[in-house]
């Protein structure tokens, strides 16, 4: 299945999707290992990691839920060192989507204190943190309501201009990642 084969109506939210861009940008070279926790998202897996059964050198965990990411994380165990293991997980955000309210489970990154969890246990493991990323900021999505509010009003070369400096800031990074209503953490097994 190629990216963009997919009807609109069952594409995953833009932020689940941007975030799997960008997994499939930092493995471009190997298949990697994904556990996946959202069966919603399966197809935009499928369209873009291949299924192997080859051994892998990195891994994608999408949406660490509360009752099983421990037992999950033994699953990552056995990646080599230097390997790089790619977390999305919902923030709390992420209960303003619309898509998103309906998905069962317990994501992790819901509970107040959730992530900061979840990345101990897995310094505990082996795994270093080398990258923190939020997409879909309260910014942007601020921005894209004044926006479509300014359309609305007539204002349709000033709505684009926000509308684009919405987008340039949809994407944050340090302390104003966990903001975000889905975010990407990128490790490394070893700290390599």
């Amino acid at each position: 299945m190629v990216i963009g084969t997919r009807p609109v109506y069952e594409l995953a939210p833009q932020e689940y999707r941007y975030a799997l861009d960008a997994c499939a940008g930092l493995l471009a070279n190997t298949p990697p290992l994904v556990i996946n926790n959202l069966p919603e998202l399966t197809g935009e897996i499928q369209q873009r990691f291949p299924v192997t059964d080859e051994s892998v050198t990195g891994a994608i965990w999408l949406e660490p839920m509360r009752l099983d990411w421990s037992g999950q994380i033994k699953k990552l165990e056995n990646l080599a060192n230097g390997a790089p293991l790619l977390v999305i997980a919902s923030q709390p955000l992420a209960r303003i989507l619309p898509e998103r309210r309906g998905w069962q489970g317990q994501p992790v990154g819901l509970r107040p204190g959730g992530l900061g969890q979840l990345r101990r246990a897995l310094q505990r493991s082996g795994f270093s943190l080398s990258a923190r990323y939020g997409l879909h900021t309260p910014l942007s999505i601020g921005l894209n309501l004044l926006s479509g509010r300014l359309d609305r009003l007539g204002q349709k070369a000033l709505a684009d201009r926000v509308y684009f400096a919405a987008r340039l800031r949809y994407r944050s990074t340090g302390l104003t990642a966990p903001l975000a209503t889905v975010g990407l953490w990128h490790f490394s097994k070893g700290g390599g």
